[in-house]
C-alpha cells in the first residue's frame, strides 16, 4: 500500500524530536489500483524504551471519498492538467513459455490514447507477427530488461529506453519509452509507462513476419 501522508509518518517513527503525535485523514493507494480513505491517530517515542510508534487507522472509505485522485497518487496528474503531458500507459507481462519469450503488451490507456498511435494491433494483423501487441517485437527485450531492473526496485526508479510502437497507419513509430513500477507488490508484474515521438527519427518500414 501506498500512503500520501509519508512525511509526516517519516517524521513520526525516526523519533527525532520534530513530530511526536499524527492524527488525520490519510488516502491509502492498495496494492489492486483502487483509493481508501483512512482516519489515522499515531503516537511516537511509545513503548517501555519509548522506541515504538503505536496508532490505530481505520477505513471509512464507505462514508468519506479519499482525498486525492487515483492519477495524483500514481503521480500522473499532469495528464489531466496539461494538454502535452506525454501519454500514459500500463505494461503488463505475458510469462514465459518453454517455447516463448516474456511477453510485455499494452493493457490499458491511462491517458487519451494519440492520434499517431494505433488504436487497435487487430487493425494491422496481416503486417505484424503478434496479433494484439502495439509493441515491436524486436523491443521486447527492452521491456523485460527494464521489468528486472525494476523487480527490486523502488517505487520511483524509471528505467528510459527507445523503442517503437504500431503506429495508426500501420507503420512503427519511434519513441522515448519509460518504465517504472505501479505502485505497492502489484508493482512487480506491473508497470506505468510514458512515451514521447522522436520525431527527427526516421521513418521505419512496415513491419512484416519474413522480416528478421
Amino acid at each position: 500500500m501506498q500512503f500520501d501522508a509519508l512525511d509526516e509518518l517519516a517524521d513520526l517513527c525516526l523519533n527525532n524530536g520534530r513530530r511526536t503525535e499524527f492524527q488525520g485523514s490519510l488516502t491509502v493507494l492498495h496494492d489492486d489500483s483502487h483509493l481508501m480513505a483512512w482516519r489515522a491517530l499515531a503516537r511516537g517515542a511509545a513503548g517501555p524504551n519509548g522506541t515504538e510508534v503505536r496508532g490505530m487507522f481505520h477505513d471509512v472509505t464507505d462514508t468519506e471519498p479519499p482525498q486525492i485522485g487515483l492519477l495524483t497518487a500514481l503521480r500522473l496528474s499532469d495528464v489531466e492538467s496539461q494538454d502535452n503531458a506525454a501519454p500514459a500507459v500500463l505494461v503488463a507481462y505475458r510469462p514465459a513459455t518453454a517455447t516463448s519469450p516474456s511477453t510485455p503488451a499494452i493493457m490499458y490507456w491511462v491517458s487519451a490514447r494519440p492520434g499517431y498511435i494505433a488504436e487497435s494491433a487487430v487493425d494491422h494483423a496481416d503486417s505484424i507477427p503478434v496479433a494484439g501487441n502495439l509493441i515491436h517485437p524486436d523491443d521486447w527485450p527492452r521491456f523485460t530488461d527494464a521489468a528486472r531492473q525494476l523487480a527490486d526496485g523502488a517505487d520511483d526508479l524509471e528505467i528510459p529506453f527507445p523503442a517503437r510502437l504500431l503506429g495508426a497507419d500501420g507503420q512503427w513509430v519511434q519513441v522515448r519509452f519509460s518504465l517504472r513500477r505501479y505502485p505497492g507488490g502489484v508493482g512487480e508484474v506491473l508497470h506505468i509507462g510514458r512515451f514521447s515521438r522522436l520525431d527527427d527519427a526516421a521513418p521505419s518500414d512496415r513491419f512484416t513476419a519474413d522480416d528478421d
